[in-house]
């Protein structure tokens, strides 16, 4: 059975982030370091909550207190950065040698960075090789960089224009993979029925208000027309969609539609642009996920 942390990474992975808040904490109360890292990333990033960095460094140090390896890392950013609390080099470095020597990249590059800058270690350029290389053998785009850069001005390695130049070719070429590998991963997630329809009944509910608040109006954003194609295109994705997931709860994500769309409307009014713009983009979904379907338009 899935616990909190599953349940707060379920929800995180379909922006519910009040939801994900909730089995968060309740995970991190409990002492699972983990959670504690992820309910600290939502502070810092004002991911369902107002940012707050303070909150967020909390977190992250009864994580790290734990001996969590990203906790550590993140709370020596904390440090390194002055977020919620004064920034602190020394205590940034303690932060980053504890989650390096755990096999954190991130936190190798980190350090590596240290040694070659000599930021509060003396300057020391065979050790900041030693850590980029270390962080560099686990695939750390900025560490291939950095080895690159330490061969190319002979700098705790001996100089090497060739070396230099694989190792920036590859920390590009790493770059790349890495960065098409995330918008696979960001494809598939959004590609799941229960996002799709997540999202065409939030386009629905935006296009129905803009509908709604400009009936008495002499210009209006949607028509009666334009309103009815919504409708026949959003029925067709939630048909196509039950047909891909029998299990999909579709009150549940309409409700949660209403939700994200209320959120939309607080923070911009809408405007005619906008209101065709989700109307095309809702079309436009149904002709990618089921283009020769054609069903009669349910009562939404």
């Amino acid at each position: 059975a899935a616990g909190p942390f599953e349940d707060a990474l379920a929800a995180y992975n379909v922006e519910k982030y009040a939801e994900a808040l909730k089995f968060y904490r309740l995970a991190a109360d409990r002492g699972d370091a983990n959670a504690q890292v992820n309910l600290g990333n939502m502070y810092a990033h004002s991911e369902g909550v107002p940012q707050s960095y303070v909150e967020a460094l909390k977190w992250f140090r009864l994580a790290a207190d734990q001996g969590s390896a990203l906790g550590q890392y993140n709370l020596g950013v904390m440090y390194a950065n002055g977020r919620g609390v004064t920034q602190n080099t020394a205590e940034a470095l303690k932060w980053y040698r504890l989650a390096a020597d755990k096999g954190n990249a991130d936190a190798r590059n980190n350090l590596g960075g240290m040694y070659d800058k000599g930021l509060v270690v003396p300057q020391n350029y065979v050790e900041a090789a030693k850590w980029f290389r270390l962080a560099a053998d686990q695939g750390s785009a900025a560490a291939l960089r950095n080895l690159g850069e330490l061969y190319a001005h002979g700098h705790g390695v001996p100089q090497n224009t060739a070396e230099a130049q694989k190792w920036r070719s590859l920390a590009e070429a790493t770059r790349v993979t890495q960065a098409k590998e995330l918008r696979q991963k960001q494809e598939q997630e959004t590609n799941k029925p229960k996002n799709v329809l997540f999202l065409a009944y939030t386009r629905y509910i935006l296009i129905k208000k803009c509908f709604e608040d400009r009936q008495d109006y002499l210009v209006k954003y949607i028509g009666e027309s334009e309103l009815e194609r919504a409708k026949v295109a959003v029925s067709n994705i939630e048909r196509s969609m039950k047909q891909r997931d029998a299990n999909i709860n579709t009150d549940l994500v309409w409700t949660q539609a209403n939700q994200r769309a209320s959120n939309d409307l607080s923070r911009l009014p809408p405007s005619r642009d906008a209101c065709q713009e989700e109307l095309r983009n809702l079309e436009q979904t149904l002709n990618d996920v089921a283009p020769e379907t054609v069903f009669t338009p349910k009562d939404f």
